[in-house]
Parts: C-alpha cells; structure tokens; sequence
C-alpha cells in the first residue's frame, strides 16, 4: 500500500532557477517607476515653491518707491565722490612734523608755503648767524624726504639774518601715511 503524507509547509516557497531573474528585474522596474513618480512630485514642488518665490520678489520690488532707490543711488555716488576725494587728499601734517624735526634751534620761520603739485616748500626765516643758517641747510639736506635746498634772499636785520628756502620734497610727505 502506498501512503501518501503531505509535505511540510515551509513559509518561503524556492523559487525555480529560472525565474529568480524575471522577479528581480519586476522588482528593479517597480522601484524604478516608484523613484521617478517621486521625482516628478518633487520637481513639481519645488517649481512651485521657485513660482512663489518669484512672486514674492516682483512683491517686494513693487514695493520700493522709485524715489528711495534713486536717494540711494545718489548717497552711494556721494560716497564714492567722498573716496575719491579723500583718496587724493593733501595732508600738510606729515610735514609739518618733517620741518618741526629738522629745525635748528637758532632758526625760525615766519612763513611757510607748500605747493602739493611742485612738491616744493617756501620757508621765509630768521637765524641768529650764518652758522645757524648753514646748520639749518645740513639738517634739511640730510633728511631723507627733502631732494634738494635752495636759498635765496638773505639780507641783514637789525638783530638777526633774513632769508628765503626752497625746499623741494618727495611727493610722500603730502599723503597719509597707512
């Protein structure tokens, strides 16, 4: 007699061999029709959120009055002109300190003119003797921002000597030192 027993049932059913790669290449195609239903979805959202966007900026555009942007244009000329200028502004202090340095004590000046474009100086002055004009001379000679020294009109007064200077300097002294 032949008996028949049923199999055990096992949870997974084995798959024949042949059929293992037309399952996975179902599966890889349902995962690839998932990813690009999701991928539209989400371009889609984002060119809403660009639309909206856009939206807000022509908003905020319409919103600036004309005549404040033109008052800011003008302010940030005005603050260019300002650059500019103080960019090319002649500073006479750097100078200043440069003859209070090299001064002799028996020497004084009774007028100065400085001309930024020549890069020269008038020094109109007394000195007690000529050895006090000569050592002014050697000391202005001697500093490394003056070029030259000429002098000019000496004359005789009554307690002291009268004379006139040019003193040519390099352009560096009139600028701001950074």
């Amino acid at each position: 007699m032949v008996e028949i027993a049923p199999k055990p049932f096992t949870l997974i059913q084995t798959l024949p061999t042949w059929r293992w790669f037309l399952w996975a290449s179902i599966a890889f195609f349902v995962i690839v029709v998932l990813s690009y239903v999701g991928l539209r979805l989400y371009l889609a959202r984002l060119q809403d959120e660009v639309l909206g966007l856009n939206n807000q900026i022509k908003e905020a555009a319409a919103a600036v009055n004309a005549e404040d942007e033109q008052t800011v244009v003008r302010f940030n000329e005005s603050l260019n002109t300002l650059r500019s200028l103080f960019a090319n502004h002649t500073y006479f202090s750097s100078f200043l300190s440069l003859i209070n340095s090299s001064t002799y004590p028996k020497v004084s000046y009774n007028s100065v003119q400085a001309e930024a474009v020549k890069n020269s100086i008038q020094l109109k002055g007394s000195a007690q003797s000529y050895t006090a004009l000569a050592k002014q001379i050697v000391a202005l000679r001697e500093n490394p921002m003056i070029l030259g020294v000429a002098v000019s009109g000496i004359t005789f007064g009554v307690k002291n000597l009268q004379f006139d200077l040019k003193v040519d300097v390099k352009p560096d002294i009139f600028r701001q030192q950074k």
